[in-house]
């Protein structure tokens, strides 16, 4: 969890604003069922549609992000960028692996031509 802090002085800047890191790869072992309010959140953000149903029915404000999340992915503008989004991301992984066994099969040549 972070807070905001006034360098200069050291005090918080408010109460009622934090930032939680959250990783959606933690969230395996957990199940719905009494679970925590962040842990419902982890599972909301990483589930299937029943899972995101399910507690959507259980909280309103959960209700209003599943209500959300069906109206943007009814937006054809919408689910094209974020499609863009997903395939720059993987491009973006495979040129960064592309490059790194490039550089590792360049410095295998270089260390046997040295030999």
């Amino acid at each position: 969890m972070f807070q905001l802090i006034d360098p200069e002085d050291g005090s918080l800047f408010s109460t009622h604003m934090e930032i939680k890191v959250l990783e959606l790869s933690k969230i395996k072992g957990v199940n719905l069922p009494g679970a925590t309010k962040i842990e419902q959140w982890l599972l909301f953000l990483a589930g299937d549609k029943e899972t995101k149903e399910t507690l959507a029915m259980e909280s309103t404000t959960m209700k209003d992000a599943y209500e959300e999340i069906q109206r943007l992915s009814e937006d054809k503008e919408t689910r094209k960028a974020a499609i863009a989004r997903e395939i720059h991301l993987r491009d973006q992984v495979q040129r960064e692996f592309d490059a790194k066994e490039e550089g590792i099969a360049d410095g295998i040549a270089v260390g046997v031509a040295k030999v």
